[in-house]
């Protein structure tokens, strides 16, 4: 037997899809003892989150299966590529590899793994070998516009009441190439919304006029812990910058869980940008 497990709620954007009402959520695990365990799309051990509790490198054999730089070998077997765009993009590889066949719904399920990771193909891992692969699977009875109706054309009221916070809150340093948004615990309680919401939003800080970075500030716990969401549009290595204080991801998106203040972790995270910016290796 196996079983599917996410450290939190799935979000409600992936109902359409086969199998998730079965997605198990900790700590709600089966009282058994499993023998092998494949993580996928980690990073890192810690992304894992409460899971990690009852998984082991001694008690499992993990099999980590991952795109991120920043991932070093979770496992006792990794199949690790930065260089592919997605996680669902190097399971097809494998699939693919290995002679498996690839039905409507498995292509579907993929296809959304990749459409998601690379932010709509817009994200720079995507390259030709991208779309061969996701054509692949179009051939196999994908319908693009019926994953971007599920999955991105169902906006609440209380979403957009949360994106309106967002974007009356928007700042830009002086020179006018970093812009960020900042979101308190109490925008996500007053409007009835959650982390998940807010996911694409800092998507729009990157996409201001003469912006080099767009950063969201999201604050977890009150005065204690913020999540920053980080995003790039010129060649600058954010995994690289992320890692320097705990956090990774890819070259041009990267996140850090900060024990700060959200006015802490700003006047953190922002001069050391500033300076990225303004280091001799920079020709931007």
């Amino acid at each position: 037997r196996s079983w599917i497990v996410n450290d939190g709620e799935i979000p409600e954007i992936y109902d359409f899809l086969l199998g998730v009402e079965g997605i198990m959520r900790w700590p709600s695990l089966p009282e058994e003892t499993w023998e092998a365990v494949v993580a996928l799309d980690l990073g890192k051990w810690s992304r894992m989150g409460k899971v990690s509790q009852v998984i082991s490198r001694d008690r499992h054999f993990i099999i980590d299966i991952d795109h991120h730089s920043s991932n070093k070998g979770c496992g006792h077997v990794s199949l690790i590529d930065p260089n592919i765009s997605s996680t669902g993009e190097l399971l097809l590889e494998f699939i693919k590899w290995a002679g498996l066949p690839v039905d409507r719904e498995t292509a579907l399920l993929l296809y959304v793994a990749i459409v998601t990771d690379t932010g709509r193909f817009s994200f720079d891992n995507t390259n030709a070998s991208t779309h061969r692969n996701v054509a692949y699977l179009i051939d196999r009875g994908v319908d693009p516009q019926y994953v971007s109706n599920k999955v991105y054309r169902r906006q609440t009221m209380p979403q957009i009441r949360l994106y309106l916070r967002a974007l009356s809150g928007m700042k830009k340093n002086k020179s006018g190439d970093i812009y960020w948004m900042v979101l308190r615990l109490r925008d996500f309680e007053e409007t009835g919304t959650d982390a998940i919401d807010s996911q694409e939003f800092v998507e729009t800080a990157r996409s201001m006029k003469g912006a080099k970075f767009g950063l969201l500030f999201r604050e977890m716990e009150r005065g204690k812990k913020v999540k920053v969401s980080l995003r790039s549009n010129i060649d600058c290595d954010l995994n690289e910058f992320a890692s320097g204080f705990g956090g990774g991801g890819h070259a041009a998106a990267a996140g850090i869980t900060m024990h700060l203040s959200v006015e802490k972790a700003i006047e953190t995270v922002l001069p050391a940008l500033e300076a990225e910016l303004s280091s001799p290796r920079d020709s931007r």
